[in-house]
């Protein structure tokens, strides 16, 4: 994407870098008669793809965060629509939900997932806490900035806290009503954002008046390792996630439902919808193949195991049937 031409402010430019872009290579002829030829065909291929596909389609920049299930979701997002001829690109934000959000409102870049429950609390900043029920009021939200909520998964995910099986057992921990009598004892691990947002540890604090005896702040990433390695007794955690599966690790239930329901989706530009209706059509199809269970096990995957999040994405969008199981080369490639 050619900033100037997207007009991106100096600040965003330094808080948005490119995924690898993708180069095919052509055999090299010396014969001059064969290369001639070949240089005919190419250029007659090329308008007659100019002529079909780039005139009317231009690339769709797929905004993401440093967020797992986020980036699966943005890989088969720009899969699928690469599979129904629309050129795409991902483009990774490291800087968090509102440049992300503020670059789709300027045009810079044209769609993102997201997580319904943080574009509640985070975007619309509204105090109560989300729950499914309030989808249809938070779309109207996004509406009047222009923006449209597509493909929510019905893949529903809440935020809790989880223990080791051990600390469970010492005491008797089922819920988060019997965590609170014990915090004092307990360290927690947190990240900042977590620290920060008033839908999660502060939400927690003050309906359950939880006390922690210390708290250790680290990267969400490092959540996992630090329950295991006895560095932090408790963690946040979606109630969903892969990782904690088959695991030592207790998940606490939210009893008095304090914290979000919150579940991915996808926030396009008013704009790209009206260059192109089929494209909600296109994204839908993610929704309505993609169970939790499914985005669960994708996770585990591209955690534990390491796995590139576009082959996962792909294979399971091959499972279903969305996409060819033979793959003719990459096509992340825009029309100039």
């Amino acid at each position: 994407m050619n900033f100037e031409n997207k007009h991106c402010d100096e600040d965003l430019k330094q808080k948005i870098r490119f995924r690898k872009t993708y180069v095919k290579t052509v055999p090299v002829f010396k014969n001059k008669s064969v290369k001639a030829i070949l240089a005919l065909c190419l250029s007659f291929c090329l308008l007659v793809i100019g002529a079909i596909g780039c005139a009317k389609r231009e690339t769709i920049h797929i905004g993401v965060q440093n967020d797992n299930e986020l980036k699966i979701m943005a890989e088969m997002a720009s899969l699928l629509l690469q599979e129904q001829g629309y050129p795409s690109q991902i483009i990774e934000i490291d800087d968090g939900l509102q440049t992300l959000h503020s670059a789709v409102l300027g045009g810079n870049i044209d769609m993102y997932p997201g997580f319904t429950g943080e574009g509640w609390s985070d975007i619309l900043n509204q105090k109560e806490t989300y729950r499914k029920t309030r989808l249809s009021e938070l779309k109207k939200q996004y509406e009047k900035m222009n923006m449209q909520w597509v493909g929510v998964l019905p893949a529903y995910s809440l935020y809790t806290l989880a223990v080791r099986k051990e600390t469970a057992d010492k005491y008797n921990l089922k819920d988060l009503s019997d965590l609170a009598k014990v915090s004092k004892n307990l360290t927690l691990g947190s990240s900042l954002t977590d620290l920060e947002r008033q839908d999660s540890i502060h939400l927690l604090e003050e309906i359950y008046d939880m006390d922690f005896k210390t708290t250790k702040v680290m990267e969400s990433d490092q959540f996992i390792e630090a329950l295991k390695n006895q560095s932090v007794d408790v963690i946040p955690i979606r109630s969903n996630d892969g990782r904690i599966k088959n695991s030592d690790f207790v998940t606490l239930i939210d009893d008095r439902m304090a914290l979000p329901e919150s579940s991915p989706g996808f926030v396009l530009n008013d704009q790209l919808l009206e260059d192109d209706p089929q494209l909600e059509s296109a994204l839908e199809r993610i929704s309505s193949m993609i169970s939790a269970n499914d985005l669960s096990e994708m996770n585990r995957r591209t955690k534990q195991e390491k796995e590139d999040p576009r082959a996962v994405a792909r294979e399971f969008l091959q499972s279903k049937g969305m996409l060819p199981q033979v793959s003719y080369g990459n096509r992340n490639q825009s029309c100039e």
